[in-house]
């Protein structure tokens, strides 16, 4: 992208960000956001409940989380761009198996396949690449990606839903294993910047400043709140999102206007990413996400009371939508703050382990939450996990603060 110890400039940031956006794009539609469209004729062909249909994310997600840590460790030795491109071969085979699936348990096998290529190419690669090469431009880098990803559902559903009318739910699996194999695998050889941390002379990024930073002392405990705080609102954040339909009806809406109240959830989500492009000259990562949090409670303490309103509902939709896309920036950007550049991945790593299995677990429960307690209870539940998850920040700030402060532990 740049020459070693050369600092980015904007528009190199911008490239490398869109074309590390098209990569994810590509890997969460053939796989995140596929059985959001496929599921009915999935569900259909292989005999198995819509339960199971979704099941396949599950897993993917949970071995996700299992070998973050193991994959953030090699980003930091190595760098992702070989293991990227390993990544969306690993997908693509997984996606081949998905389209040759003829029971339950051959689908879940594809699974798997695909679960063990998603950490490599996914989860972490854009974000490390932006901490690793991105210098004083990382956090507006990890911005761009965040936003242009988040376009993902809206460019994918719409894809997977003419191909499985053209050639099927097979046939669009196939596809998208070409895509990611033939397509995706070799493009991360020539998108992703070779090697791992780029090589500053004398130029620390701003998230590297003595005044941000978490000193080597307090860093065990940084990292275990930290990873506390973001696992209990995933927890929260991925639990509503996949059920606000279900959750607007249950509050009296009919179909289609809790359809129209749910689709407030995407772009209110890439507007909070891209405001924090704007204000983070202003604000620092952690407190960004403190307000973020702030707005997420805001939102959920009236809807439960208020939700049967379609106008209120809707405004509480946007602006908890709001809070989550600046939450779900600020579980890249903090670290890279408070932690710095060297070991970034490694703690990327140890955080995606209790994250991502909160991220697979949330939409069980949170189904289950709304068929035996309704609604209210689903928001209330929603409500105490990002309180709780508020206050573990505001833990993590205080120990910033002390940790700057002499005499103080």
């Amino acid at each position: 992208m740049t020459a070693m110890g050369a600092t980015p400039d904007r528009w190199a940031i911008v490239r490398l960000a869109l074309l590390l956006s098209i990569l994810q794009i590509i890997g969460w539609g053939a796989t995140y956001n596929s059985p959001a469209v496929l599921w009915r004729p999935v569900a259909e062909d292989l005999g198995v409940a819509k339960e199971f249909v979704f099941a396949g994310t599950t897993v993917m997600l949970v071995l996700s989380a299992l070998a973050s840590p193991a994959v953030g460790r090699l980003f930091d030795r190595r760098g992702p761009r070989e293991a990227s491109a390993a990544g969306f071969m690993i997908i693509g085979l997984g996606l081949l198996c998905l389209s040759l699936a003829r029971d339950g348990w051959s689908y879940l096998a594809g699974w798997i396949v695909i679960g063990l290529g998603t950490p490599l190419a996914l989860m972490q690669t854009a974000v490390t690449v932006m901490a690793q090469q991105g210098g004083e431009r990382a956090r507006f880098g990890m911005s761009l990606v965040t936003v242009f990803t988040a376009l993902s559902p809206t460019i994918s559903w719409p894809a997977c839903a003419f191909l499985e009318a053209e050639v099927g739910w097979r046939g669009t699996m196939l596809v998208y294993a070409v895509l990611a194999a033939g397509i995706a695998a070799p493009a991360a050889l020539f998108v992703v910047p070779k090697g791992g941390p780029r090589a500053d002379e004398g130029e620390a990024a701003p998230a590297e400043r003595a005044d941000q930073r978490l000193d080597d002392r307090h860093r065990e405990r940084g990292v275990r709140l930290f990873a506390l705080a973001t696992a209990l609102q995933g927890f929260a954040s991925w639990g509503l999102f996949l059920h606000v339909i279900g959750l607007m009806e249950a509050l009296g809406h009919g179909p289609a206007v809790a359809l129209l109240l749910a689709s407030l959830l995407g772009p209110a989500s890439v507007i909070a990413r891209a405001v924090d492009m704007v204000t983070s000259r202003w604000f620092s990562a952690l407190d960004s996400a403190l307000i973020a949090l702030g707005v997420i409670v805001g939102a959920l303490l009236p809807m439960g009371p208020l939700g049967h309103e379609a106008v209120l509902a809707g405004a509480c939709i946007v602006l908890y939508s709001f809070g989550a896309g600046a939450m779900a920036l600020a579980r890249s950007t903090v670290p890279l703050e408070i932690f710095g550049r060297d070991g970034y991945a490694t703690v990327m790593g140890r955080i995606g382990l209790p994250q991502h299995l909160a991220y697979a677990v949330a939409p069980v429960m949170f189904a289950a939450l709304l068929s035996l307690g309704g609604p209210h209870v689903a928001i209330a539940t929603a409500t105490l996990l990002s309180l709780a998850a508020l206050a573990t920040l505001a833990m993590l700030r205080r120990l910033v603060v002390s940790s700057r402060t002499p005499g103080r532990a």
